[in-house]
C-alpha cells in the first residue's frame, strides 16, 4: 500500500501507511525501526504544515523513548510538541501532550510534576465537557499518587471520577482496572476483608478475559489481604494461585514475589523445610533481574526460618547479611571508592618496591654503612619524636582536663540557677491575681527576664555538651520539608504580633532525607527569633530552604539599621554588643554556630544595604563524623510482602489541623503505636469523633469554621465524646492562652513548636488515665458512675446505662444491637465508647454487668444458682458457670458458701 501511494504521490496515503507502519513495529518491540518511519511521517507532516500530525509524531516518538527508559529525551520531544500546538492552542493536542509528560514525570517517580501535568488534563477536559479514555487514565493516575502519599480520601475521590468515565464510554475493562485500584487502597488502609470483596469480581472478569498479568497481581492483592487477617489456608490458595498464573506469563519478577509470600506462610505455620527453598529460588530470580531492593526482605526471612529449624548458625549469618543490606547506600559506595583507592595502592606499591629492587641493585656495596647510619639516625629520630609525642600527649591530657572542668562547670552552674528561678516565677504568678495594672507591667516584667534567664541556662547546657564532646548528632530519615513547615508555622503567627510580617518559601521535598530534628529547630529558632527580635519594625523578615547538591540551604534575612559592618565578624562571639545603647546578641547566635560546625556545615553572613542575612548550609548524609543513624521503615510499600501483624488493635489517634504539614509531622509520630485518623477543622472533627470515638484528638486551636476552645466544649459536652482527652496545640505562649485553653474543659495544652517526645508522652499519659478508670470499674461489683467518674456527661450516660441494663438484664435476648438501640446510638459507637470508658467491649459489659449481679443476688441464701441464672438472663446454667468461674476464679456454688 506504501508504494502505491508513494507511485500516486498521495500524501496523506503515504502518511496513513507509514502510521500503521509504525504501529506494527511499535507492536513488535522493534523500536529503532518505529523511530525511523515516524521521523519519515514527521518531515511528510512538517512538508504539509499539518500541525495536528507533527504533534502525533513528536509525542509517539516520545513514547518509544520512554519505552527505552530515556525519560528526559521523551521530556524534549513531548516539548517541541508543545511548542507547535500552542501556535493553535487546540485543546485536544494540549491534553495529549499534558497527559505524556504527566506519564514521564511518573514513571520517574516525579510526583508533584505528575500531578501537575494530570490536574492540566483533568481541566482541559472539564473546561470542554468531554469524557474520553485520556481523562479516565489521568483520574487514575492522580489517584495513584495520591494513594502513594497515603492520602486515601482524595485518593479514593479521583478513583471513582475514572470509573464513571470509564463507565460513560463503556469502558469495561477500564471499569474493572479500577476496582482493583480500589481494593489496593482498602488494603493500603486497612480493611482487609473489603479490599478481598472488592477484588472478587475484576477477579472473575480477567479470569474470563484470560488477562494473565492483571490475574496474577489481583490474586497476590487478595493473598496479602487474607495473611492481614491470619487466615493463611486462603493466603496460601491465592499466593499459589498467583505463583501460577506469574509462570504461565513468563513473569519472572511476580514468580519470585509469589515465592517470597507463599515462604512467609511456611514460616508462619512453622514450615522452615518449606519455606527455605522457595526463598532461595526467589534470592536467585531476583538477582537475575539485577533487583536488590528485596534483598533485606529475603535474608530477613531466611534468618527467621533457619532459627525455627534450630540452626542457630546459618540464622545468624543471614541475619548479619540482613544487617549489612539495610545500611546506607553511601557505605556501598564508600566501599567502592575505598576498593578503587585500595587498587591504586597496590600499584604505587608494586611500582615502588621495583623501583627500591633496582636502587638496592645500584648500591649493594655501600648498603652496608648507609644502613648502620640509617639505623643511629632513626633511633635518634624516634628518641625526639617520642619526646614530643609524650609532651603532646600530657598537653591534651591537661587541655581536656580543663575542657572537662569547664563544661562540668557551665552543666553544675546552669542547673543550679533553674531552682532559684523557678522560686522567683511562682511568687510572681501569685502575685498576679492581687496587684492593680500599674504593678501587674512591673510583674510582667519580671516574668519576662525570668524566661529570659532560663533560655540562657538551657543555651549554655547547650554549649557544655558541644565543649564536653558529648552531643551527638541523631540522624533519622523524613520528610524534611514538611519539618520545616511544622518549625516556621508558630513564627508566623509571632511576627504578625510584632509587626514584622514573615514571607516564607520552603521547597518541597519528596524523598526522605537524613537529618537531626533537634539541631534543626535549634538552628532555626534561634536565627527567626534573632530576626524577631532585633529586626525593623513593619520590614519583612525572609526564610527560605532549599536543597543542592545533597545539601540543605537556610537563608533568613532581614533588616537592621543598628548593625555596622564591623558588627557581622563578631554576632557569634557569646554576648556580643555593638554598643552601650544596643542589646547584646547573647549566645544564641554562639550556640547556633557551634551547631553548624558539629554537623559538619558552614554558615555565612552577608549586611548589605542595611539587609541582614544569614546564609546556613547544612550537609544531607549519613556518615557524618559526629553522627548516629537511626533507621525507620520506608513511607511506600510497592509490594505487598507482609509479616502478618495485625494493627486492627491499634488505639485511634484523631488529628486536627488546617495545615497539612502540621498534620503530616503529627502522624510520623505516632504512626507505628497508632491508627491515625485527620480533620482539617473543629466542625469536621466532631462529626469524625462521633462517628470513630477515637481514644485520643490532638487539636490545634486556631483553624476556620470551628476553633480548637469551640471544639473542646462541644466535645466534652457530648455524651458519645465527652470522656475522650484532647490535647491542644498552639504558636500562642501566653499565660492567658494556656489558661483559656484548659477552661474549655481541654486535658493538656503545649505550644508550637513542640517536642516530639514530649507530645508522645502527653498523649499515652492521657490514655494512661483512662486506663486507670477502666481499672478502678474492674474492681465494682455494681457500676457506681459517681464512683468512678468526674465528667458531669459521662455520669448522665452511665447513668442511663444502668437504667438500660436494670430495665433488661433479666431479658436472655437482649444484645448488643438491642442494648445499642435503647442507648440511642450505633452498635460501634456503643462498642468504643465502652472500650474507652470501662476497657470492654459492648458484649463484654452485658456478660460482666449480668454476673456482678448475680454476684449480688447471691447474697440472699435462699435462693439457688440456677435461680439467679436465669434470673439475670442467662439461658445456659453450665455457660453461666463458665463465665462466673472466669471472672471471681471460683465456682458460683463456692461464691454463694464464702459469702
Amino acid at each position: 500500500m506504501y508504494l502505491t501511494f508513494k507511485a500516486e504521490n498521495n500524501e496523506k496515503g503515504i502518511y496513513a501507511a507509514l502510521w500503521n507502519k509504525a504501529t506494527y513495529y511499535y507492536n513488535q518491540s522493534k523500536m529503532d525501526s518505529v523511530s525511523q518511519t515516524l521521523h519519515e511521517a514527521l518531515r511528510l507532516a512538517e512538508n504539509s504544515m499539518d500541525n495536528k500530525k507533527i504533534v502525533d509524531c513528536y509525542i509517539r516518538l516520545a513514547s518509544v523513548e520512554t519505552k527505552l527508559g530515556h525519560f528526559e529525551a521523551s521530556k524534549e520531544l513531548t516539548f517541541k510538541a508543545f511548542e507547535v500546538a500552542k501556535k493553535e492552542n487546540h485543546w485536544e493536542n494540549l491534553y495529549k501532550i499534558y497527559n505524556k509528560l504527566g506519564n514521564d514525570f511518573f514513571y520517574e517517580n516525579k510526583m508533584e510534576q505528575a500531578l501537575m501535568y494530570y490536574l492540566k488534563v483533568d481541566s482541559i477536559f472539564h473546561a470542554k465537557d468531554k469524557q474520553e479514555t485520556a481523562l479516565a487514565s489521568a483520574l487514575s493516575n492522580i489517584g495513584n499518587i495520591y494513594m502513594g502519599l497515603k492520602n486515601y480520601d482524595k485518593a479514593e475521590t479521583y478513583f471513582n471520577r475514572s470509573s464513571s468515565v470509564f463507565k460513560s464510554l463503556g469502558h469495561v475493562e477500564g471499569e474493572n482496572h479500577i476496582m482493583v485500584k480500589l481494593g489496593q487502597l482498602l488494603w493500603n488502609s486497612g480493611q482487609y476483608r473489603a479490599s478481598i470483596n472488592k477484588l472478587g469480581a475484576p477477579l472473575q472478569y480477567y479470569k474470563t478475559a484470560g488477562n494473565l498479568n492483571e490475574l496474577t497481581i489481583i490474586t497476590n492483592w487478595i493473598g496479602a489481604g487474607y495473611l492481614k487477617l491470619k487466615e493463611y489456608g486462603e493466603a496460601k490458595h491465592y499466593f499459589e494461585a498467583s505463583l501460577d498464573y506469574a509462570l504461565e506469563a513468563g513473569d519472572q519478577f511476580w514468580e519470585a514475589n509469589g515465592l517470597v509470600n507463599l515462604a512467609e506462610i511456611s514460616r508462619l505455620e512453622k514450615q522452615p523445610d518449606i519455606s527455605i527453598p522457595y526463598l532461595q529460588k526467589a534470592w536467585e530470580i531476583y538477582e537475575n533481574m539485577n533487583i536488590t531492593y528485596n534483598s533485606p526482605q529475603i535474608l530477613k526471612l531466611l534468618s527467621q526460618s533457619y532459627e525455627q529449624k534450630k540452626d542457630f548458625k546459618t540464622a545468624l549469618s543471614f541475619a548479619r547479611q540482613y544487617q549489612q543490606l539495610t545500611d546506607s547506600l553511601t557505605i556501598l559506595e564508600n566501599s567502592k571508592s575505598l576498593q578503587e583507592i585500595e587498587a591504586k595502592y597496590q600499584t604505587e606499591k608494586k611500582e615502588q618496591e621495583i623501583a627500591l629492587l633496582k636502587a638496592e641493585n645500584a648500591v649493594k656495596e655501600t648498603q652496608k654503612l648507609v644502613y648502620i647510619g640509617l639505623v643511629a639516625f632513626l633511633l635518634i629520630a624516634f628518641a625526639v619524636i617520642y619526646w614530643i609525642y609524650s609532651n603532646k600527649l600530657k598537653t591534651a591530657k591537661k587541655i581536656k582536663e580543663l575542657n572537662d572542668l569547664k563544661s562540668r562547670f557551665f552543666a553544675n552552674i546552669s542547673h543550679e540557677f533553674r531552682t532559684p528561678l523557678t522560686l522567683i516565677k511562682s511568687p510572681v504568678q501569685n502575685l498576679r491575681i492581687h496587684v492593680d495594672a500599674s504593678q501587674k507591667a512591673q510583674l510582667d516584667m519580671i516574668e519576662n527576664n525570668s524566661n529570659r534567664m532560663l533560655e540562657l541556662v538551657d543555651q549554655l547546657l547547650e554549649l557544655s555538651k558541644i565543649d564536653s564532646g558529648s552531643l551527638q548528632l541523631i540522624l533519622k530519615q523524613g520528610n524534611l520539608s514538611s519539618f520545616l513547615e511544622s518549625l516556621v508555622s508558630p513564627f508566623e503567627y509571632q511576627s504578625k504580633e510584632v509587626q514584622k510580617p514573615l514571607v516564607v518559601h520552603i521547597e518541597k521535598t519528596t524523598s526522605p532525607l537524613f537529618y537531626d530534628k533537634d539541631v534543626i529547630e535549634k538552628i532555626v529558632s534561634n536565627l527567626l527569633s534573632n530576626a524577631l527580635k532585633y529586626g525593623d519594625t513593619n520590614e519583612s523578615i525572609h526564610f527560605e530552604s532549599k536543597i543542592l547538591e545533597a545539601h540543605l540551604q537556610l537563608i533568613i534575612s532581614n533588616k537592621s539599621s543598628d548593625l555596622t559592618p564591623n558588627d557581622v565578624s563578631k554576632l557569634f562571639e557569646r554576648f556580643y554588643q555593638s554598643n552601650t545603647n544596643n542589646d547584646g546578641a547573647g549566645i544564641g547566635l554562639a550556640l547556633v554556630k557551634e551547631l553548624v560546625q558539629l554537623y559538619e556545615g558552614k554558615i555565612d553572613t552577608n549586611l548589605n544595604s542595611n539587609q541582614l542575612t544569614f546564609t546556613v548550609t547544612l550537609p544531607l548524609r549519613s556518615n557524618l563524623k559526629h553522627a548516629v543513624v537511626t533507621t525507620t521503615p520506608r513511607e511506600f510499600d510497592h509490594l505487598p510482602i507482609e509479616t502478618g501483624e495485625n494493627t486492627q488493635d491499634l488505639p485511634i489517634l484523631l488529628v486536627v489541623d488546617d495545615h497539612p504539614e502540621i498534620r503530616t509531622i503529627i502522624a510520623s509520630i505516632f504512626e507505628v503505636e497508632f491508627k491515625v485518623i485527620f480533620a482539617t477543622n473543629g466542625k469536621e472533627a466532631l462529626v469524625m469523633a462521633q462517628r470513630e470515638i477515637p481514644d485520643c484528638i490532638v487539636s490545634d486551636i486556631m483553624m476556620p469554621e470551628m476553633d480548637g476552645f469551640e471544639f473542646s466544649k462541644q466535645l466534652k459536652n457530648n455524651e458519645l465524646t465527652s470522656f475522650i482527652p484532647i490535647v491542644l496545640l498552639t504558636a500562642k505562649t501566653s499565660a492567658g492562652t494556656h489558661l483559656e485553653a484548659l477552661q474549655s474543659t481541654a486535658d493538656a495544652f503545649l505550644t508550637k513548636p513542640f517536642s516530639h517526645d514530649v507530645l508522645k508522652a502527653t498523649v499515652k499519659q492521657q490514655i494512661q488515665e483512662r486506663k486507670k478508670l477502666q481499672a478502678h470499674y474492674s474492681q465494682e461489683l455494681i457500676l457506681k458512675p459517681t464512683g468512678i467518674l468526674i465528667n458531669s456527661v459521662d455520669e448522665r450516660f452511665i447513668n442511663r446505662l444502668q437504667e438500660v441494663f436494670q430495665e433488661e438484664f433479666a431479658n436472655p435476648d437482649f444484645n448488643t444491637e438491642l442494648f445499642a438501640s435503647k442507648m440511642a446510638i450505633s452498635r460501634m459507637q456503643l462498642h468504643r465508647k465502652l472500650k474507652s470508658l470501662f476497657g470492654v467491649s459492648a458484649t463484654e459489659f452485658v456478660r460482666n454487668e449480668r454476673l456482678k449481679t448475680a454476684a449480688d443476688l447471691m447474697k440472699n441464701k435462699k435462693l439457688s444458682i440456677s435461680e439467679i441464672a436465669y434470673g439475670v438472663g442467662f439461658n445456659d446454667l453450665f455457660y453461666f458457670s463458665k463465665c462466673f468461674k472466669e471472672l471471681y476464679k471460683v465456682a458460683p456454688s463456692e461464691y454463694q458458701k464464702s459469702l
